[in-house]
C-alpha cells in the first residue's frame, strides 16, 4: 500500500521495471535510504538518473516521506514527560527529522537534573533556570568546547527531570543536503556523532528555547514513531564525572553509532 515500508532485497531486482510493484510505495534501503520520486521507484544503482533528478521532484519525495504512515505519530510534549533515561531509551528507533533532512535515531545519551555531575545543572544556573521554566519538548541547544553545537531535547517527569542528548542517526532523507554541508560521502560519515549530526543537519543557536513536540512545527520537523527493535546500553562517551552510568543506549547492531559498546 502506498506509504508502507517495504524491506528491499538488492539482489531480486537489476532494473526499475522489476520495481513495479512497488509503485507509490517508499523502499527502504540501507545504503542510499528511502528511494521514491512521484509513481516511479528507482533502484538504488541507478545513481545517475537518481542525480538527474528534477528539484521538484526531490521535493515530493521529502514532502511524501514527512507525511508518511510510515513514520509514525510524531512526538508531543506528552511524550516527552518522562525520566530523561526512560525517553533516551525510548526515543532509539524512532525516526527525527529537522527541515526535511534526518533519520533513524541510534544512539541517544540521557542527563539528569539531579545527582549527575556531568549534567549542565550540576553546575550551570542557566541551566537550571532553563529545566524550571521550560515545557517538556523544548530544545536545549549548546555549544561544545566552541566548535559544535550539541542537540538536546527536555524532559520533565515527578520523579527526575532532565535532558537527552541526540548523538547519531542512520541518514534516510535529505541525504544529499547532508553530504554537502558535512563535506563527506559516506552515509557512515553524515551523522555518527553529535557535532557531525548538528552540521549535518544544519542545526544551530537560533533552535534553543524552541519546541521540538509542540504546536506549529513544519511537517518534515520533528520525532516521529517509535520502535520495538533491541535497545542496548553502555556508559556515556566524552565526561569525565559520572561516567560510570550506563545512561547511552544505542540501536543493536547499527553501523552508525558514534563509538560501539565498550565491550566489544
Amino acid at each position: 500500500m502506498p506509504g508502507s515500508r517495504i524491506r528491499y532485497d538488492r539482489t531480486g531486482c537489476k532494473h526499475p521495471s522489476d520495481l513495479r510493484k512497488f509503485v507509490g510505495a517508499i523502499i527502504w534501503d540501507r545504503s542510499s535510504g528511502y528511494v521514491f520520486v512521484h509513481k516511479k521507484v528507482l533502484h538504488h544503482t541507478m545513481r545517475r538518473e537518481l542525480d538527474t533528478l528534477e528539484g521538484k521532484n526531490r521535493r515530493s519525495f521529502d514532502q511524501s516521506l514527512a507525511a508518511s504512515p510510515a513514520l509514525g505519530k510524531r512526538w508531543t510534549r506528552e511524550d516527552f514527560q518522562q525520566p530523561p533515561v526512560d525517553c533516551a531509551a525510548n526515543l532509539i528507533g524512532s525516526t527525527f527529522l529537522w527541515n526535511g533532512c534526518g533519520g533513524v535515531v541510534v544512539e541517544t545519551e540521557a542527563y539528569a537534573e539531579f545527582g549527575d555531575e556531568a549534567c549542565h545543572t550540576f553546575v550551570r544556573t542557566r541551566a537550571r533556570d532553563f529545566v524550571r521554566n521550560e515545557h517538556a519538548g523544548t530544545i536545549y541547544a549548546y555549544l561544545n568546547y566552541g566548535v559544535h553545537w550539541l542537540f538536546n531535547v527536555l524532559t520533565r517527569h515527578e520523579s527526575s527531570n532532565g535532558f537527552v542528548l541526540l548523538r547519531a542517526i542512520e541518514p534516510t532523507s535529505g541525504i544529499e543536503e547532508m553530504r554537502n554541508r558535512r563535506g563527506k560521502d559516506r552515509l557512515r560519515d553524515l551523522c555518527s556523532g553529535p557535532g557531525k549530526l548538528t552540521q549535518a543537519l544544519a542545526i544551530g543557536p537560533s533552535c534553543h528555547g524552541g519546541n521540538i513536540a509542540g504546536r506549529g512545527l513544519p511537517k518534515q520537523t520533528g520525532f516521529y514513531g517509535r520502535s520495538s527493535q533491541i535497545v542496548l546500553s553502555d556508559t556515556r562517551i566524552g565526561i569525565s564525572k559520572a561516567a560510570d552510568l550506563p545512561w547511552r543506549f544505542l540501536l543493536k547492531d547499527s553501523q552508525f553509532v558514534s563509538r560501539k559498546l565498550s565491550n566489544q
